[in-house]
Order: C-alpha cells, then sequence, then structure tokens
C-alpha cells in the first residue's frame, strides 16, 4: 500500500468552458475538451434547455367534435362506415396537436402602430401566385394576411421601416410593404420626401430622378432613417452596390447620387450590412470587410474604410452585435469579432474568437454556410451551422459571455436530422429511390431537415429564442423559464389528435487531461464523480449514465459504470429502508436520499400536505478504483435518458516508478 502522501489528487470543483484545440493534458482547471448539449451554470456541467413547440406560433392539428345521423356512433369513421351521416362541430373542435407551416422561405417581426408585435411567416405553400404570408402573436389564433403572393428559390427577407415592414423576395421579384396586418402586403409606392428636413433640404420632389427601391436577395437594414438595400445593377451581376433611400423614405433612392459601391469588380459578392455605431455602417464581403464612415446627414461626406481583404462572412444572417462588439462568421477564418482599439479604430481580433473551438469549425460544411445564422439574446451568442456533410444547419454552437468561454456543440433529431431511406443500407436519395433493377432501393427518402432560423421574440414578458426548421415548425429554444429538460418532436404521421411526444437530451463531457502538474507515467487508482440526477429511470438496458476514463498509455479506456440508472422507490442510505409507496400514500416525497424523485404519468399519485418536487435532483457520487497507467486520465460522462448534472470531478494516482525510464549520457 502506498503512503497516504504519495497519493496524488486531482480534479474539477466547476466547469466553465470548452477547448478543443489545446491537448487534453495542458487544459486549466474547469476547462473541458468536450462538451455535447450542455451548459456551464454557476461552475455545473448542467443539460441545455430543450426545443418547445408553443401552440400559438404552429399550426394545429384538429380533433373533430361532431354528431353522427344514427345516435351510437361517435366516430366520422364509424358513422359513415355504418352509412350514417357526420356533422363537424362549426366550431372545428380541439386543438391538440401542431402541424408545420408548409415551405417556410422567410420568418421576421413587425410591430404595428398600435404597439402590437406579430411574427411574420412567409411559406410558399401551394402554387406561385397563391403563396402565403402568416402574422403570429401570443393569445391569437394565426392571422392569414396574404394568399396571393410569389416566392421564389430565394428566402424572404423582412425590414422594418418606421410603421412600415419591407419585405424582400429576391432580385427577380419587386419588394413589397405592410402597413397593417388587416390590409396585408401590397406594392411600394413612392411617397413624397420631406424636403424641410437638414438631410433632403436640397431635394426637388417633382421629377427629381428618384427610383422606387430596387429588388434585392436580402441584407437590407434601416439605419441613420434611411432604408439600405445590396444590389447588382445589371440582372444576374455581382452585388456590388448598397442603395441608399431618402431620409425618413424608404420608397425613394437616387440610382447616381445615393449608391454606395463597395469595392466594385471584386471577385466576392457583398453579402451583408451590419450597423456598427450611429455613423458606421460595415459591409460584409464574401473574402473583404469595409466600413462606410460618417453615414449621418449629407451623404457627400462618406467614405469607405477597408478593414480586411484577406477574410469576410459566410453569409446575410451570420453577423451579430454583442455590445459593442460585431461578431460574424467566416469561412476563412471561423468566428471573428471586429472591436474598437484603443486608439478608436475599428478593427478585427488577430486570432478568431472560434480558436478554442478550430475542431468544431473545421467540421462547418462551408459549401452551404451561406444560410448559417447567428443571434445574441440572454448574454449568448449562438450560431447554427452545417456540420460535417450536412446541407442544412444541423447543429448549434454557443459563446457564453459571463463564463468567456464556448458551451461546446448543440444536437437534435428535434431540429437538425440527416435524410434516411425506407430501405435500410440506402444513405443517398438517388440510390434510396432507384429502382432494384438498377442495384437500388426503390425506397421512399425522407430529406434532411435543419434549423432555418433563428429570431428573438417578446413571449411572456421578454424576448425570448425562438428557433425555425425546415420542416416547418417554429418554437421556443434554451429558455430557462419556457423550456423543459427535453426536445418536443412532432409525430407527422398523425394529422388529427395530440402528436407531440419528448425527446430526451443526449449529453456528453470529455474533461481535461488531469496530470498532477507531471508528464510522467502515472499508476491510476480511483475516480470520484459527483452527478446530480432526475429521472435516469428505465428498464431500457441501452439507456442511462455511462462512465469511463481514457488515458494515452496502451489500456486507453475504462469503463467506471455502465448504463447507470436509479429506481424512485429506493433510497441510497440506509439500504434497509422500505421502499418508497409511488403513489404517495405516506406523504413522503420529498424525503432525503431517495435515489430519483421525478414522478411517472403512470402512477396515481397523491400529492398530500407535505408536498412534492418533480425536478428536484438527487446527488450521489460515482466512486471507481482501479489500476490503469498513463500520463495523463480524462473522464467521460455521457447520459442519454433524463437529466444529469456533472457537479465534480477527482481522480487519484500514485507515480509509476516501474515505468520510469531513466537515460544515462
Amino acid at each position: 500500500m502506498p503512503n497516504e502522501a504519495e497519493v496524488l489528487k486531482s480534479g474539477d470543483d466547476k466547469f466553465i468552458g470548452v477547448n478543443m484545440r489545446l491537448a487534453p493534458e495542458n487544459l486549466t482547471e474547469g476547462i473541458v475538451s468536450y462538451a455535447k448539449n450542455l451548459r456551464f451554470d454557476n461552475g455545473i456541467a448542467t443539460p441545455r434547455r430543450g426545443f418547445k413547440k408553443v401552440g400559438w406560433a404552429n399550426q394545429t392539428n384538429t380533433k373533430k367534435t361532431g354528431t353522427c345521423s344514427i345516435a351510437q356512433h361517435t366516430n366520422q369513421t364509424a358513422c359513415e362506415n355504418a352509412s350514417g351521416t357526420w356533422t363537424a362541430d362549426a366550431g372545428g373542435g380541439q386543438n391538440i396537436g401542431t402541424k408545420p407551416f408548409e415551405n417556410i422561405k422567410g420568418v421576421g417581426k413587425f410591430k404595428d402602430p398600435a404597439g402590437v408585435n406579430w411574427l411574420m411567416v412567409a411559406t410558399s405553400e401551394g402554387n406561385a401566385g397563391q403563396h402565403k404570408v402568416y402574422a403570429l402573436t401570443p393569445g391569437n389564433d394565426i392571422q392569414t394576411i396574404n394568399t396571393n403572393l410569389t416566392f421564389d428559390s430565394y428566402g424572404v427577407r423582412f425590414v422594418q421601416c418606421f410603421n412600415v415592414v419591407v419585405m424582400f423576395r429576391g432580385p427577380d421579384l419587386e419588394p413589397l410593404k405592410l402597413s397593417r396586418v388587416e390590409d396585408g402586403f401590397g406594392s411600394i409606392t413612392q411617397e413624397d420626401t420631406d424636403t424641410s428636413i437638414e438631410e433632403n433640404e436640397d431635394e426637388v420632389i417633382v421629377n427629381d430622378g428618384t427610383d422606387k427601391i430596387p429588388n434585392s436577395e436580402g441584407g437590407a437594414i434601416f439605419f441613420q432613417n434611411r432604408l439600405l438595400i445590396p444590389y447588382a445593377v445589371v440582372e444576374g451581376g455581382s452585388v456590388d452596390y448598397v442603395a441608399v433611400s431618402m431620409a425618413l423614405n424608404y420608397t425613394r433612392y437616387k440610382p447616381l447620387m445615393s449608391s454606395l459601391r463597395i469595392n466594385q469588380g471584386e471577385e466576392s459578392e457583398l453579402v451583408a450590412l451590419h450597423k456598427f455605431d450611429q455613423t458606421t455602417l460595415l459591409c460584409f464581403k464574401e473574402s473583404s470587410i469595409y466600413a462606410v464612415r460618417n453615414l449621418t446627414g449629407s451623404l457627400s461626406d462618406l467614405y469607405l474604410d477597408t478593414l480586411s481583404d484577406s477574410y469576410g462572412c459566410c453569409g446575410p444572417r451570420a453577423v451579430v452585435s454583442a455590445g459593442k462588439d460585431v461578431w460574424f462568421l467566416s469561412e476563412q477564418r471561423g468566428v471573428v469579432s471586429l472591436q474598437v482599439h484603443e486608439s478608436g479604430k475599428l478593427q478585427g481580433l488577430d486570432m478568431p474568437v472560434s480558436e478554442s473551438i478550430q475542431p468544431l469549425i473545421d467540421r462547418i460544411n462551408w459549401s452551404f454556410a451561406k444560410d448559417s445564422v447567428g443571434i445574441y439574446i440572454n448574454n449568448k451568442i449562438y450560431f447554427a451551422v452545417p456540420i460535417d456533410n450536412a446541407q442544412k444547419n444541423n447543429a448549434l454552437i454557443c459563446f457564453d459571455f459571463k463564463n468567456k468561454n464556448w458551451t461546446g456543440l448543440d444536437q437534435s433529431d428535434a431540429f437538425g436530422k440527416a435524410g434516411s431511406c425506407s430501405v435500410a443500407g440506402f444513405t443517398s436519395k438517388a440510390t434510396c429511390e432507384l429502382g432494384t433493377a438498377n442495384g437500388g432501393g426503390n425506397g421512399t427518402w425522407t430529406s434532411e431537415t435543419g434549423i432555418l432560423d433563428l429570431i428573438t421574440f417578446k413571449y411572456n414578458g421578454a424576448e425570448r429564442l425562438f428557433m425555425v426548421t425546415t420542416e416547418g415548425y417554429i418554437g421556443v429554444y434554451d429558455d430557462p423559464l419556457i423550456c423543459d429538460q427535453y426536445d418536443e418532436i412532432t409525430i407527422t404521421a398523425t394529422t388529427t389528435g395530440r402528436n407531440v411526444e419528448y425527446k430526451d437530451i443526449n449529453t456528453e463531457l470529455i474533461t481535461r487531461g488531469y496530470t498532477f502538474g507531471s508528464s510522467d507515467f502515472k499508476k491510476y487508482t480511483q475516480s470520484n464523480i459527483i452527478i446530480n440526477t432526475n429521472n435516469i429511470v428505465s428498464s431500457d438496458v441501452n439507456l442511462g449514465i455511462n462512465i469511463s476514463a481514457q488515458f494515452d498509455g496502451v489500456e486507453e479506456s475504462y469503463n467506471i459504470v455502465k448504463n447507470l440508472k436509479f429506481k424512485r422507490e429506493k433510497y441510497h442510505k440506509p439500504f434497509t429502508k422500505a421502499d418508497y409507496v409511488l403513489s404517495n400514500t405516506n406523504d413522503d416525497h420529498l424525503v432525503p436520499n431517495r435515489q430519483d424523485y421525478s414522478m411517472s404519468l403512470e402512477d396515481q399519485f397523491d400529492p398530500k400536505t407535505k408536498g412534492v418536487d418533480p425536478d428536484k435532483k438527487q446527488e450521489s457520487l460515482q466512486k471507481k478504483r482501479f489500476n490503469k497507467r498513463g500520463s495523463y486520465m480524462q473522464l467521460k460522462i455521457t447520459n442519454n435518458i433524463g437529466v444529469c448534472e456533472v457537479k465534480a470531478t477527482e481522480v487519484h494516482a500514485i507515480p509509476d516508478r516501474i515505468n520510469q525510464i531513466t537515460t544515462r549520457r
């Protein structure tokens, strides 16, 4: 037995973020080498909150209620099979499920003159000329405000100007405006320019050479009381120009006098405009960045400043303001931050802010990253990106400004799922649908899904993060108040009735490499992991918590626990304590040391008088002794059911004198 003084101890009593770039043995306390679907709140690695489809923001399934001409039949199918006549409820029945919007082209926000906030949804369901726009707001039925529009292959973008919202439909379709929800979107007509204001005092209203605002596929912003729109001068040409409307008049601009040329002729196109401060406009191209300065009053004092000619932004929605900084996603560098230097000059950081998660950035499928989306809310920045071979945004990366660290990767079938074939063994649409005579599967292909957009919207008294999926669903994401500790998925085969199911959030944590400050080999003897759990209950042998020790030596991995689960009726201590009665007959739901405090809907439960807390987490110590060697050791903790938080870790080792090698000279 080693002396107590010889036993080395190391571990983490808090977790604050992820660093995937450095070698595990070089990470500092509290930093982990990999995390999936986790947040680091108050030093604890805890599962992110889920994706919740709120009722007012989605189409609904309806359970028809009605009557049959044959009294004993209360079901429409049975009624009609018996030659009866079914009379449906005029009210349409009870809303008890969700169904998606068809072919969402874009979402946006509109605050109407009365101060009501609306979430706008443009869809290309049906034929061209019959495409629809919906308006959604909490506590109201979905408003169908247009049924007569056309959207093409381009996305739809919304920009609010004063009390109207302008909708851009691509380079081949004119933009439209909405003043009131009840009026719907219509053509934009030129309005008179107010020449009494300083910016327009030299303008002539009649025959002043102004045009209507140009068509655009997006990237427009409202800035300094002007609408600024990226566009191409020649049809099919490169997007190099920015149309600047008249001050306080978004309907007019001068093609010659009020168009900004952003390094015309450069190989990359202008993809996004973004406000930096009150007088500076950032212009992002695919491989360069420019700042238009002095954008105020007269446009005669503007000048163009080059910020970078070696990297740019990958897409129009991949630019985010975070306090005084602007973050964006660049194919050349990853996530980059533009900041104000001490001298007052705007510049990019020498090192990308995503440096610590570079292995994850390397997995982004840049061929399809133009649809990436970034957003800032609640001291976090989120970027939705396509990783590995995905063509849609199937993952999220999140930076936590409180901890000043990345949280790792978010993934779930609820918002990003690979395409699949009804016949096993076929992994592409072409071979899946190909006839068997030609070597195909003759099957049905289910398309890939992903994140279409991220948007903030006020709901239940606060701005919250909403996610829009390519399937057509809209829901709140990662919200501590609204969202639960699971993702909601919809069973699309069910078109009437309740069709929402709950999917556990799979988590994974790999700690730093514990070296005890030395690169020498050690003999690792023990690990202690403190976890907080709830609803880790199942009869499925494939579900549960798995913990393994990973080494750099020959014996690379060792299972500490496998598919660990708990029981609601059992206690950690004392072992002789009688089982808890799941119906709470004894009014002892909150008695200490029970293995799991969750509740099952299958149990008839009486809350009694002492109270219940089905979300209460139980703390337990997972302790294991072993005899393994290596220069460092990591702990890998995964879970695929319920909630498992990782609170602290500790490992023990002693010097491995047998494997120490001394070289003589």
